[in-house]
């Protein structure tokens, strides 16, 4: 009824309400403009997060073009491995990224972690000495754990 009065927009809005995601993506593809097709797939994204569908969340951001948030997605959910390898993709990619330094940081520290806990104590060992003086303290913790 929304659309035949030309209310395209809030005919999504509805759709997404009562989680009609399908729906609603196929009405934002087709009849809405970029932007509000974009705040409908971020909702998405959004609520996929909130399901914990991690990978379908990301790749969502991804498409729309936000890829700092699909590194936070991963990031925020543990998934130190993705986290680290899309940051390292993007920064490889020439992509400006608006997360901070310290975050930047922080998943690094983190990926050298992961390695560790996997059992790949050489190599998060060298990865902390690509960190320079930001990896040395860890290098040091994981050094004395690896005796």
């Amino acid at each position: 009824m929304l659309c035949i009065l030309g209310k395209q927009y809030e005919a999504c809005k509805y759709l997404e309400s009562v989680c009609d995601w399908s729906n609603a993506l196929l009405m934002s593809k087709l009849s809405l403009s970029e932007d509000k097709k974009n705040e409908t797939l971020t909702k998405y994204a959004q609520y996929l997060n909130s399901k914990k569908c991690i990978i379908q969340s990301a790749s969502v951001y991804v498409v729309i073009g936000n890829f700092d948030k699909a590194i936070e997605v991963f990031f925020g959910s543990r998934v130190r491995h993705m986290s680290y390898l899309l940051l390292h993709f993007f920064e490889k990619s020439g992509f400006k990224s608006s997360l901070s330094d310290h975050v930047k940081l922080a998943i690094k520290l983190d990926f050298a972690r992961f390695l560790f806990d996997n059992r790949l104590v050489r190599e998060s060992i060298e990865f902390c000495d690509r960190l320079g003086m930001d990896g040395k303290s860890l290098k040091q913790e994981l050094e004395i754990l690896a005796t």
